[in-house]
């Protein structure tokens, strides 16, 4: 949120911090509520709280002055020391908690409690960067409604990573509980290979216990650290003091009985066993499966027809379709089952929701999984919508999937989901023939099914058949000529044929159907093309085209694929290369096959950056 620079004040001589603000937080506040809420902070003085000397406005740019705090951070305690004594650690969040206390009695939020934030000066914990927090007064103007989200993900509150308008103090005592338990175990609570990893981990599993990395913790300190980690608000503790109190108690008696998190595994039917998964199964429960409202079973039925097109528009449709089942009837198993569904589509493909802030997506993803498993813990549809919800939260990790998707399969030897969710898990185990295998009982199951049908397509050329690949490609257009995947199962079979000629349909009915990063696959098709044909201007064009259409800083798997896709067939592989080492996380199964089995990218197989990115998978 600041760059922090050393400097001397001569007027007083002495050496300050001067921390100049973010452009963009800038930009959100404006000088006038900047200057406004930073008087605030400089109003408050407690030992454990870094005083403000100054503050103001310089051009564009706003800062504000702090002392300099000779001793270090407490990020840089822990890379030194890894874990930190039990004494020290209650110590410093003790100190930390009456800084917070403090805080929260003059309605001052810091919202931004992590490591990084805490300074060491001595045996002295001093919290800093209250510069930019928010009062309760103002809380209603909360930075994110402009997009600026005040804090960070590895430490942020559930309520704070959905972007709720107004937080209290017990967000601050959530980020702190986070420090404790890292100051403990050595690492947080909840960990992943990005921001949006993280904040689904905190809304699909049950808080972990720091006592299984650190068995010397005491009980006390244990369940202290979970109740501050509750989801909900109401379940935490009501001041950091009392939270500072609870690490000292001796015995049970200061702890009443705490609520599971909303969307903790066991209330979704699944006790987490070293990780995300399924293990432990209740009992079906028939009378919340399904529903009396006929209206309500019409809506979700019209809405898994409209994800099934799998672009953008079936996806804004289908959610509007299921949210009008769920008004209808809250205890639908399926109607949760499919908005859970649809919106890891909005998430895996970056397709717009209208209403929903993208930062939304993924919490509200996972609740829904959750609710769906919550009403019937052996619905296949909410099974399947609970493995599609894994794969957002640990795409490096196909277990869990593996077990719910079997599971499935033997509840419903019929269900086409089932069969289709094992062929993607196959694929992306790189076993190929077994992945043709399940996709083909998904068609025994149902002719029509035009995604397996393109899947079997795409497989056959992965194993560099493309005869095959065409049989299966023409049959799934012929099924459903509308269905883009159909159409770049085509095009990829032409192209491994080498009908060159016979590819453009294909790419541009991908590009015509398709909205948005689905198009990317079409646009490097006829990059390519125009490539081949030496009109290099076309090629550039084109690719332009698709650049606009991408995210090319922070990459889909398949933005990052078919872009580099684009790029390596048209002399450009620096770009290619750079665009393929920006996509996190690197392990994602998915990613991994289409750097290992796609044709496409021939041309940098051989070239040491590209075999850095490859990683020999494991199931």
């Amino acid at each position: 949120m600041a760059t922090v620079y050393s400097a001397e004040d001569l007027k007083h001589g002495r050496r300050v911090a001067v921390k100049i603000v973010d452009p963009a937080v800038s930009m959100a506040l404006g000088p006038e509520r900047f200057l406004r809420e930073i008087r605030v902070s400089a109003s408050l003085q407690h030992p454990n709280i870094l005083p403000l000397f100054d503050s103001g406005e310089a051009g564009d740019l706003l800062y504000y002055v702090m002392p300099l705090v000779e001793g270090t951070s407490l990020r840089e305690r822990i890379k030194k020391e890894g874990q930190l004594s039990l004494d020290d650690a209650l110590r410093t969040t003790e100190q930390v908690a009456a800084a917070l206390d403090y805080a929260h009695s003059h309605g001052v939020v810091h919202r931004d409690i992590k490591p990084e934030n805490i300074l060491i000066d001595g045996d002295r914990a001093v919290v800093a960067d209250f510069g930019i927090a928010k009062t309760l007064d103002a809380a209603a103007e909360s930075l994110t409604v402009t997009g600026v989200v005040v804090g960070t993900p590895t430490y942020m509150s559930p309520e704070q990573s959905t972007g709720e308008r107004v937080v209290d103090g017990r967000s601050d005592i959530y980020s702190l509980a986070c420090v404790l338990f890292e100051l403990l175990a050595g690492e947080p609570p909840f960990t992943g290979a990005s921001a949006q990893a993280v904040i689904a981990k905190r809304f699909a599993g049950p808080v972990p216990s720091v006592r299984v990395l650190r068995r010397g913790v005491p009980m006390a300190v244990d369940r202290a650290i979970t109740r501050a980690l509750a989801q909900a608000p109401a379940d935490r503790f009501a001041t950091a003091g009392e939270f500072a109190r609870a690490l000292r108690a001796n015995g049970k008696a200061a702890f009443g009985r705490t609520a599971l998190p909303l969307g903790a595994a066991i209330v979704a039917g699944v006790i987490v066993a070293g990780g995300i998964g399924a293990g432990i199964w209740k009992m079906r429960r028939p009378d919340r499966t399904a529903t009396r409202d006929s209206v309500a079973v019409s809506l979700a039925i019209r809405g898994n027809a409209q994800l099934d097109r799998r672009n953008s528009e079936g996806v804004r449709r289908s959610f509007q379709l299921y949210q009008q089942a769920i008004a209808r009837d809250s205890d639908y198993t399926d109607g949760w089952a499919g908005l859970a569904r649809v919106l890891w589509f909005a998430n895996n493909w970056r397709y717009p929701i209208p209403g929903l802030a993208p930062d939304s997506v993924i919490p509200l993803m996972v609740r829904a999984s959750d609710r769906a498993v919550e009403l019937d813990s052996n619905s296949v549809p909410a099974l399947v919508a609970k493995s599609l919800v894994l794969r957002a939260v640990d795409p490096t990790n196909l277990v869990p999937r593996f077990a719910i998707v079997e599971r499935v399969v033997k509840l419903d030897s019929t269900s086409v989901d089932g069969w289709f969710q094992f062929g993607s898990l196959w694929q992306d185990s790189l076993e190929l023939r077994r992945a043709i295998a399940a996709y083909r009982h998904a068609v025994t199951v149902r002719p029509t099914h035009a995604n397996s049908l393109a899947f079997i397509g795409f497989v056959y050329c992965w194993l560099g058949q493309p005869d095959s690949a065409l049989v299966w490609a023409d049959s799934a257009v012929k099924v459903d000529p509308s269905n883009v995947l159909a159409r770049q199962a085509v095009g990829f079979a032409h192209r491994g044929r080498g009908e060159w000629d016979a590819t453009r349909p294909a790419y541009e009915a991908a590009v015509r159907l398709g909205n948005g990063p689905e198009q990317l696959f079409g646009f490097a098709g006829l990059a390519e093309l125009a490539w081949r044909r030496n009109d290099r201007r076309a090629a550039d064009r084109i690719l332009k085209q698709a650049v606009a259409h991408a995210d090319t800083l922070t990459p889909t798997v398949h933005g990052a694929a078919y872009l580099a896709w684009g790029f390596a067939q048209t002399g450009q592989p620096e770009r290619a290369l750079r665009l393929l080492e920006r996509y996190e996380p690197r392990a994602d199964k998915h990613f991994q096959l289409h750097l290992q089995r796609e044709p496409m990218l021939d041309a940098l197989r051989k070239l040491p950056r590209f075999q850095a990115l490859l990683v020999h998978p494991a199931r």
